[in-house]
């Protein structure tokens, strides 16, 4: 029974990590097609400032005049296609963009609080940053590198008493890491 729960766990963390993976994909393209976008835009607008500057010193011909408004009703276009491609690829990136954890909470060994473990759900190191706080301590931060899955040792990491907080109800952690969405959890 166990090999079978061991098996699907495994295909779980698997499934996981592709997700992961698929979501980074998407987030790479919805930044280029937005970078191309901003290129695009700055384009048309120097456009748009010579054909200002050549009508004004009447220093162009018409057909180069005809050739900068043909070029900017192209790029114009281009903008447009990019913008729809932008609006449909929105959904993915804004999931793509979710914080790749999930949280669990354990009664402390030692004290009266308890324990937050964050659990990594992709395959490589997580850097982040959890800020710690309540109405009677006020905010602590504390910097941390949530392990992958299959990369050995544990599969989460703990912030507890032993690293310089109990958490008791009511306690309040957010969780950032570059790139994504920050989170926040509260102890129950």
């Amino acid at each position: 029974m166990k090999t079978i729960w061991a098996v699907l766990g495994i295909c779980i963390l698997s499934t996981l990590a592709t997700r992961a993976d698929d979501c980074a994909d998407l987030r790479q393209q919805n930044d280029t097609l937005r970078k191309e976008l901003k290129d695009d835009a700055a384009l048309v607008a120097d456009l748009r400032q010579q054909i200002t500057n050549a009508v004004a010193t009447e220093t162009l011909s018409g057909a180069t005049n005809a050739e900068l408004y043909a070029r900017i009703d192209t790029l114009t276009q281009e903008r447009d296609e990019a913008r729809g491609i932008a609006e449909k690829l929105a959904p993915q990136a804004a999931k793509a963009m979710k914080l790749p954890v999930t949280v669990t909470w354990r009664k402390a060994l030692t004290g009266r609080g308890s324990v937050l473990q964050i659990h990594n759900t992709t395959g490589t190191d997580l850097p982040a940053v959890v800020e710690c706080s309540n109405d009677t301590f006020g905010t602590k931060r504390y910097r941390v590198i949530i392990p992958g899955i299959g990369n050995g040792g544990a599969q989460w990491y703990e912030l507890g008493v032993s690293q310089g907080w109990d958490f008791l109800s009511g306690d309040t952690a957010k969780i950032t890491s570059a790139g994504f969405t920050p989170g926040t959890v509260t102890c129950p």
